[in-house]
Formats: C-alpha cells, sequence, structure tokens
C-alpha cells in the first residue's frame, strides 16, 4: 500500500515569526479514539469497509484565540487508508513538515474536492469521481463506492505542545456509525442517505498528539501513553 503523500509543504507563522522551527508529521487511522471501545463488526450493519481515501487542504495549527497559527501544508493532501490499515487501525504517515515550536489548541483542515490530480499520489480517482472523499466496501456482500464532494471545513481542538524533538498529530477517522441512523443502518449506494453519512463523517473526526504513534494520545516524555482523556473532536463550519 503506498503511503499518502501532498504537494511540497510550506512552514510558516502568521505571528512570532522569529520562532525557531521544529519538525511535525502527520498521519492518520482509522478506528475508535478510545482503548476501550471497539469497532462495531460488519455483521452488525452489513458493512464492510475496503478503502477510505479523503482530500485535504489548508493544514494548520492554531492557537485558541487565533493569533498564533502554524500552516503545515497548503495541500492539497489525499489521505489513503486500505485495507490492511483498516483492519489493523493502525497509523500511517501521510506528511513530514516543520513549524514554529510552541503549544497549539486546534489544528483546522478543509476537506476540498479535487479537480486536478497534478502530482498528488491518489489522486486520480477523486478527481475522476469528482470527490473530496471515497469509501470503499460492500453492503451485505455487494460492492459499493460512497463518493461524496462536500467541502467543509473541520477545526478539532486538543493540546498540540511542538518543542524541539520530533512530534506526531494522529488524525482519527471512527467509521463505525458513518452508516447508523441511531439503530436504522444506512445502505451507502442509495443517494437518500448521503447527507446523513457526510454528517457522520465529520462527526467522527478527531485529532490528537501522538508522538510515538501508537493510536493513542501522548507527548514525548508521558508516563502513560494510552491516555486519551485529552482527545477531542472537532465541529465544521
Amino acid at each position: 500500500m503506498k503511503r499518502f503523500l501532498g504537494l511540497p509543504l510550506v512552514a510558516l507563522l502568521a505571528a512570532c515569526s522569529g520562532a525557531s522551527n521544529s519538525s511535525l508529521s502527520l498521519s492518520a487511522r482509522a478506528g475508535s479514539v478510545s482503548a476501550t471501545t471497539t469497532t462495531p463488526p460488519a455483521a452488525s450493519t452489513g458493512v464492510s469497509l475496503t478503502r477510505i481515501r479523503v482530500a485535504l487542504r489548508d493544514v494548520e495549527l492554531r492557537s485558541r484565540d487565533g493569533s498564533k497559527r502554524a500552516e503545515i501544508a497548503l495541500g492539497p493532501v489525499v489521505i489513503d487508508l486500505g485495507s490492511a490499515d483498516l483492519s489493523s487501525a493502525g497509523v500511517q504517515k501521510v506528511l513530514d513538515s516543520t513549524v514554529p515550536a510552541g503549544t497549539y489548541d486546534k489544528i483546522k483542515f478543509t476537506i476540498h474536492r479535487l479537480k486536478t490530480a497534478g502530482d498528488v499520489t491518489g489522486a486520480a480517482d477523486l478527481v475522476k469521481a469528482g470527490a473530496s472523499i471515497l469509501i470503499d466496501g460492500t453492503f451485505n456482500g455487494t460492492a459499493f463506492q460512497f463518493a461524496t464532494a462536500l467541502e467543509a471545513e473541520e477545526e478539532l481542538e486538543g493540546k498540540f505542545v511542538i518543542d524541539a524533538t520530533s512530534q506526531n498529530i494522529t488524525l482519527n477517522f471512527d467509521p463505525s456509525a458513518w452508516f447508523l441512523s441511531g439503530t436504522t443502518v444506512l445502505d451507502p449506494s442509495d443517494p437518500a442517505n448521503q447527507i446523513a453519512i457526510e454528517a457522520n463523517i465529520q462527526k467522527s473526526l478527531a485529532a490528537f498528539q501522538d508522538d510515538d504513534e501508537s493510536g493513542h494520545e501522548n507527548h514525548h516524555g508521558d508516563d502513560d501513553a494510552g491516555d486519551d482523556d485529552g482527545q477531542h473532536g472537532g465541529g465544521h463550519h
């Protein structure tokens, strides 16, 4: 499976331009952010996923009041999680960047429909479908591809401490409730369910500092790498 690649990155700071830069990687995974919660088996919904692709741009860190900003990637960036990634809920690196050292309270990005593929790995199918998100899988044994041209700005809260050591931030997609409305299963091939599925995808997003790339919130020097208490999902605007 190819790793996910984006266009050349730019690391900027809107305020405090004199701050020193530190290494930061951005990763992605699909699964629950809670160590005590598991994704329901396919039998409970009839849905089994084999691939998730999401196109992002304008990825940046921000302070709570917005006075400090650090650009991670202008994009576009394609997150591409295959069947092996989905079955293991493992963390896969998306990109490497540098950002000014400091403490940030939010990560902001835009889910963006791709119009041209350029040299972005994994972008061709998204462009062909006119989509920002492609989800492949089976529903009750029948293959489907859910495509959406959703355009949405996402802002996820957390505690992101960037210092002289190398850091990693993980974007988490929890697909366990994407195709559910309460207890009702949403057929991903039914256009009438598209808006509800889009909303479920947005609600499932989370981001956390994950310096050892374990899939749980942790910072360099933490004694408990599995402590997820600081994880927060953000709303969309």
